[in-house]
């Protein structure tokens, strides 16, 4: 495997120009291009990676069908840390797991073409606590406790969802909170699936959801 050095911030910034929306990233050199392809919540997420010997010298988002307002900053915040660290251990940005997944699996992809193989290593984020008060509060029965969620909403327009408390078994309901929270909002619905092997968390969640947005 093929080592890549660590850039200083300073130079990836020389490097990179940012866009609005889906975001552009693009080489103030013309390099070599490698397309990369990562599943995303949505559908596939395609990047093109500009490789400098074996150095990221800079990442193109080329489409992606991810939900605008809740990808966006994975692409704008990811990116540029990968550019910066040469590596993909960098931590997934909360409320968009898929899409920083995605992302990842894309830049490896497209290196493994440029012959360098990069390693994803899975980076647990701790839920930060959240501030009560700054939603709607619901409250639905759980596997083995409450679910008590807030709801932040737009308008009409379902804007975010935070769990202020559970008491079911963290590695199964936290993943599980998470897809629903990226199917909801993107579907503007609380119709949404089950995360398979979390059948009750994932019911008490979405009647969570459905008692903030019946108040």
């Amino acid at each position: 495997m093929k080592k890549i050095d660590k850039v200083r911030k300073a130079a990836v910034i020389g490097f990179i120009a940012f866009g609005i929306g889906v975001g552009v990233y693009e080489s103030a050199t013309a390099l070599p291009q490698h397309e990369g392809v990562g599943t995303g919540f949505m559908g596939d997420v395609k990047l093109s990676v500009a490789i400098d010997g074996d150095r990221i010298d800079s990442i193109d988002v080329i489409s992606h069908s991810e939900t605008e307002g809740i990808s966006d900053p994975a692409f704008a915040e990811l990116i540029p840390a990968i550019i910066e660290e040469q590596h993909l251990d960098v931590d997934n940005v909360a409320g968009a797991t898929y899409t920083s997944d995605a992302i990842k699996e894309a830049v490896k992809d497209a290196a493994a073409k440029a012959g360098i193989e990069l390693e994803i290593t899975e980076v647990v984020v701790e839920e930060k606590s959240v501030e009560k008060g700054r939603g709607i509060e619901g409250r639905g029965e759980g596997y083995l406790d409450d679910i008590v969620v807030e709801v932040e909403k737009d308008g009409d327009k379902i804007t975010n969802i935070w769990v202020t408390y559970h008491g079911d078994t963290k590695a199964i309901a936290e993943p599980a909170f998470e897809e629903l929270k990226e199917a909801i909002i993107s579907s503007q619905s609380t119709g949404v699936d089950m995360v398979a092997g979390a059948t009750w968390t994932s019911e008490g969640y979405i009647e969570a959801v459905k008692d903030a947005l019946n108040k």
